[in-house]
């Protein structure tokens, strides 16, 4: 396979993968009928527009460079590369559109871009500027804007100041965009952020929330102000705290909805006002993208308030939608509108659902075509039937072990002496400050031996802070439990035989690339669970789990992944993104090399989620990182390649099954399931103590019944006193 099919195989199963894994968001956030011909058909007509010298040109005013910019960032959200081409219907010649053209047009007009001397011809504003050089920093060519960002650096007041006092548009807006472009291209400035963020955070100040719904002559009611939300909402959280995002954004929102329809006069009409007039669309798109982001940091109330709020002007849009025959898309208002609509779209947190897929292969060039395997990864009963006495894995994780038999929270006891953390995780809407129980891990562990589980898979988060007591903690607490799952073996040192224990982020003592030295308390726990390996110490582990005297000769190939970053879990933040080194790369690759056994399913597990899962953007994300984007490609394609029959993760404490395709488009095989473990030793209201369990069953298939794993989940309800354990089949298959 060549670099470039290669190339097309690795973003289709990346992407592939993300669009399922996001789409129980997209239909929890969105109309449920949003019309994914419309969608897509923007996208389909604004690609269709391009022009031979790669830009998008306007008709109607100076706007022709911006709104290529525009472009270019939706593109780039969408997995559009630099490589990535399309050919124009209609053009004669068989004539192809790129990203690359696109680039070449700015390329060509770098000395155009001077935030000192805005160049009327070329753009209006330094906001249609800072667009320019975000989008040229989508596609890593922040060359090309280097002079331009130092010069806004120096004067991006003066520039804000003389355009208030010229009623430009956009207001604080403007202030919003300096922002992004300096978080951007001076990612490590945190002096220039702050000042920048303060400096718009005084506009507010000035007039209470109405500065950000600014207005004059020329100005649209509020979808600049939008413009500032989206800003306040994508901000780090080292530069802005959780709860002050929720503040700010909620007074922007409740101004926002205040002037959703026609409340001001019969000139002003709000955002959500139906009209082809003009660029009233564009108004619409700006303000729904800002209000969607600012969702996950609203209470319960007001969100739902903006849901439907957004369902409303969703169906705005899609009623405005005009179909051109043409370009084989469709036209939204004004070709400038068309781009904010398509930017807004882009932007959704849910990207492009399944069906979106299925339907559009064609107007997304193909990458993203998706087409159903003949045999799918899940069962319903009937097409199975239990084994009697058969392979059982109980599969734990983030347990985040920490005190020992009460149900005081974390912090308590040995975590007394970190007064640093103390601060950190008693703070105010942290999913930190949630107690996670000691005996509710007793309480599965209990389980686990009424069950007579054969194995037992830890996915990582052992303990809360790495700390020696809470690793004995743990290591106690399983040692009793082997004690009685394995006769032969009561101990006192735990048996690689029963248990795969796989480190997380929460489990990381030192900082160091090298696992010995990152993991040292780790190691001192579980050892024992790692001398039986080729390579003591060091990752993947490689265990074969198998019932002695099986009459269906199930075994099971479990490979773990140590996929903690160099951060020790005191670094908050970078402590909690994933890696995987190359040196683990080569070794699973080594490993899938050899050729397994008969009748025997490969699974790989790991502690971080391959890319960001249902429910983004809620309380958890700014929380837990997924694994870096090149290690989850890698994994992904080697998963694929090689016959892996389920990659198993925790992390992100919550139950999820996606799903990536094997094989390439066209020829697509089958599907591997990705699965996600919920946190079960978590002591909150509502939220339940359960763990999955791996159960052996016989498929039908064709060729007769083969052996294959069943996920269950193990749940326990009740009160105090008075609790069951309640079994589900999830339906999920592997093998």
């Amino acid at each position: 396979m060549g670099s470039k099919d290669g190339q097309f195989v690795d973003d289709y199963r990346y992407l592939r993968a993300r669009s399922v894994s996001l789409k129980a968001f997209f239909e929890k956030a969105f109309p449920k009928d949003l019309n994914s011909e419309i969608f897509c058909g923007v996208f389909e007509y604004l690609l269709a527009m391009q022009a031979e010298n790669g830009s998008w040109p306007d008709p109607e005013g100076n706007w022709t460079a911006v709104q290529t910019a525009v472009i270019l960032k939706s593109l780039a959200r969408l997995g559009y590369t630099e490589n990535c081409t399309w050919e124009i219907p209609g053009a004669g010649g068989g004539r192809r559109g790129g990203i690359a053209k696109a680039l070449q047009f700015f390329k060509d007009r770098k000395e155009s871009l001077d935030p000192k001397e805005v160049h009327k011809q070329f753009y209006e504003d330094v906001w249609d500027l800072c667009q320019i050089l975000q989008a040229l920093a989508a596609y890593d060519l922040t060359a090309i804007g280097k002079s331009s960002v130092t010069s806004l650096e120096a004067n991006w007041k003066t520039i804000y100041e003389e355009a208030l006092q010229k009623q430009e548009w956009a207001g604080p807006a403007f202030l919003s965009a300096f922002l992004e472009v300096f978080l951007t291209y001076r990612p490590d400035d945190n002096e220039l952020h702050g000042k920048t963020l303060q400096y718009l955070l005084q506009q507010e100040e000035r007039d209470g929330c109405k500065a950000f719904l600014w207005r004059n002559s020329t100005a649209e009611p509020c979808w600049h102000a939008s413009l500032v939300l989206r800003t306040i909402c994508r901000l780090p959280g080292a530069l802005l705290k959780r709860k002050e995002k929720g503040d700010i954004a909620s007074r922007i929102v409740l101004g926002l909805l205040d002037d959703q329809c026609d409340k001001v006069d019969k000139h002003t009409p709000g955002w959500g006002y139906r009209s082809h007039e003009r660029n009233r669309p564009m108004y619409t798109a700006r303000t729904l993208q800002g209000l969607s982001q600012s969702i996950p940091y609203l209470n319960k109330e007001l969100a739902e308030q903006v849901r439907e709020a957004t369902k409303v002007a969703n169906q705005v849009l899609f009623d405005l939608a005009v179909k051109d025959e043409k370009a084989s898309g469709f036209l939204i208002g004004t070709l400038k509108a068309t781009t904010a609509v398509a930017e807004y779209f882009s932007a959704l947190e849910a990207n492009l659902p399944l069906q979106v897929f299925k339907d559009t292969a064609a107007c997304l060039g193909g990458l993203l075509a998706a087409e159903d395997p003949s045999e799918k990864p899940w069962v319903v009963p009937g097409q199975y039937r239990p084994v009697e006495d058969g392979l059982r894995i109980a599969w734990l994780s983030d347990l985040h072990v920490s005190d020992v038999l009460s149900k005081k929270s974390f912090w308590s006891s040995p975590i007394k002496r970190l007064k640093l953390f103390r601060s950190l995780f008693q703070k105010q809407h942290s999913v930190f400050a949630e107690p996670f129980a000691m005996l509710n891990l007793q309480s599965i562990l209990e389980r686990l031996v009424e069950l007579k589980v054969h194995h037992v898979l830890i996915t990582g988060d052992i303990t809360m802070l790495a700390l020696p007591e809470q690793f004995k903690n743990a290591h106690d607490a399983f040692l009793n439990a082997q004690g009685s799952l394995l006769k032969d073996h009561p101990g006192p040192k735990l048996s690689p035989k029963l248990w795969t224990i796989l480190p997380g982020n929460h489990d990381v003592s030192g900082s160091s690339s090298n696992p010995e030295l990152k993991l040292s308390e780790f190691f001192d726990a579980f050892e024992d669970c790692y001398k039986a390996q080729e390579y003591q110490c060091e990752f993947p582990t490689h265990t074969f789990v198998e019932v002695a005297g099986s009459k269906s000769g199930l075994r099971v190939e479990l490979i773990g992944m140590d996929s903690t970053g160099s951060k020790p879990v005191q670094i908050i933040g970078p402590n909690a993104k994933g890696q995987i080194s190359d040196k683990q790369m080569k070794r699973l690759s080594e490993i899938l090399l050899q050729q397994p056994s008969p009748r025997t399913l490969r699974l790989v597990a790991l502690h971080h989620h391959l890319v960001n899962i249902p429910y983004v953007k809620s309380e958890l994300e700014e929380e837990f990182m997924e694994l870096e984007e090149s290690a989850s490609r890698k994994l992904l394609n080697l998963s694929c390649d090689y016959g892996i029959h389920g990659i198993l993760h925790g992390h992100f404490h919550a139950y999820s099954p996606w799903f990536a395709p094997i094989g390439v488009p066209g020829k697509i095989s089958g599907s591997l399931p990705i699965i996600g473990a919920p946190c079960g030793t978590l002591d909150s209201p509502g939220r339940k103590v359960q763990f999955l369990e791996l159960r052996e069953i016989l498929r039908n298939s064709a060729e007769g019944p083969r052996p294959a794993l069943l996920l269950y989940q193990q749940s326990r309800e009740g009160d105090k006193g008075n609790t069951r354990w309640i079994e589900q089949a999830l339906g999920v298959c592997l093998g």
